[in-house]
């Protein structure tokens, strides 16, 4: 009797993790079809199997999308906005011998770097300009599942060599966001490569904002997912696994450690009001680079301005730094107000979400199609009217990083946009034209 109730109840829980299991949506099931490391395919045949995989994977998954992603895209948009790029003009005026390789952060695609490599084909209409899709992203979430680091960094190894062995090609500068600026750092550790002439970090992830992730690799194995969402966001992945968090724990693990301390010239950019990322571990590894030629956009506001202050920052590194001034300011919602051609809305702070995406980018930007309002309840009045707010100019919506208090009234929206874009990109312009000269 009592080995029988003891069966009984082991047995019990068991039967309810299957069933959970069996009641998962496909969308958060593996598909079959993930993104995996490329090795001998051109990158325009994995680009091909890259869109292929993507499509087969959303229409398996969400066959005619009769969830629908927020704005009414087809799963083809979706494809086409998550697939890797590649731009290989052939020509030899401005830019030849450049090659870009841009890399996006964690659950995200290609199309967090899209406005970047827009700008840079503007500036360098010669030069080879890539975007990666990194091996268990772009298809559906239930893809995170099962990815690895190991199989980024091949990924990435394989698109750097991909440019450096280009005969034609003489300087290539990498472009990282969040785990991409992660994915750089470890690869140079590990490689050396003459035609490297610099890289960009964009809210670099070199540590989470999060003690309780050095857990993850052990929580995965009994839990799935951190936050399940609906799959809205035709650009990327709205739920996050546990995996995914563990495999970039594993990632960063030993990034601060002196091998990887960055040689080659670098522009860092980061916010100290980011809530994804530790701000203050890239400052202290932006000021522990040996590299001379570095620089720093600090975005901060009045709450996070003492961030800077409390590590034992050199006058050395402060001259290193640049500031951006407009949001320097006391945090009061007066001085939140911006303009954008002629559009008001209100600004309070730059999210880990926004620093790669023009004000005006179609899907993210200040009327993009895609509204970041994860911060609400899902099935919550306040998220349906986040949602559906479409006027800024009224002073409702604030654009923010999560956890940013408003005023009674105010609906907090996550920022996908950064309203300091075109200075950014002006500074990109210049670090790449000083370092490749």
């Amino acid at each position: 009797m009592t080995s029988h109730l003891l069966r009984s109840s082991l047995l019990a829980p068991l039967l309810m993790i299957l069933v959970a299991c069996s009641e998962q949506p496909l969308v958060l099931q593996p598909s079959g079809n993930a993104i995996q490391a490329p090795s001998q395919a051109t990158f325009a045949e994995y680009i091909k199997q890259s869109q292929e995989l993507i499509l087969q994977s959303l229409e398996q998954a969400l066959p005619n999308n009769p969830q629908g992603f927020m704005g009414g895209y087809t799963n083809q948009q979706a494809r086409d906005m998550r697939a890797p790029f590649e731009w290989q003009p052939g020509c030899s005026g401005t830019g030849s011998g450049k090659g870009f390789l841009l890399l996006h952060g964690l659950t995200d695609s290609p199309f967090l770097m899209s406005d970047i490599a827009s700008d840079l084909r503007q500036n360098y209409p010669c030069a080879v300009i890539r975007g990666l899709l990194l091996p268990g992203h772009g298809t559906i979430a239930g893809d995170s599942l099962e990815m690895t680091y190991q199989q980024w960094l091949d990924a990435t190894r394989y698109s750097v060599d991909s440019l450096t062995n280009m005969d034609e090609i003489n300087q290539v500068f990498l472009l990282g966001f969040s785990a991409g600026a992660s994915l750089i750092i470890k690869h140079l550790g590990q490689y050396n490569h003459e035609k490297i002439k610099g890289v960009v970090l964009l809210s670099a992830a070199l540590k989470a904002n999060s003690s309780l992730i050095a857990l993850t690799p052990y929580l995965r194995h009994v839990k799935d997912w951190s936050g399940e969402y609906q799959e809205v966001d035709a650009a990327r992945y709205e739920s996050f696994s546990l995996n995914a968090a563990a495999e970039f724990y594993l990632l960063t693990k030993g990034l601060m450690t002196d091998g990887y301390r960055m040689q080659h010239p670098m522009l860092m950019v980061i916010s100290a009001d980011d809530s994804t990322i530790d701000a203050t571990t890239a400052l202290d590894y932006f000021c522990q680079s040996p590299t001379e030629n570095k620089t720093l956009m600090w975005y901060q506001t009045a709450q996070s301005a003492n961030k800077i202050s409390t590590l034992n920052v050199t006058p050395a590194c402060l001259d290193k730094v640049i500031y951006d001034k407009k949001t320097e300011e006391p945090g009061a919602t007066a001085n939140w107000q911006r303009e954008f051609n002629g559009k008001s809305y209100l600004f309070a702070n730059h999210a880990h979400t926004a620093i790669t995406i023009k004000p005006d980018n179609p899907h993210y930007g200040i009327d993009g199609k895609y509204r970041h309002c994860r911060g609400y309840q899902l099935d919550g009045e306040e998220y349906r009217r986040c949602v559906a707010h479409n006027d800024t100019n009224d002073g409702v919506i604030v654009f923010a990083e999560s956890g940013t208090n408003v005023a009674p009234g105010q609906l907090l929206r996550r920022g996908t946009f950064n309203p300091n874009y075109k200075r950014m990109l002006m500074q990109i312009v210049f670090f790449i034209d000083d370092s490749g000269a």
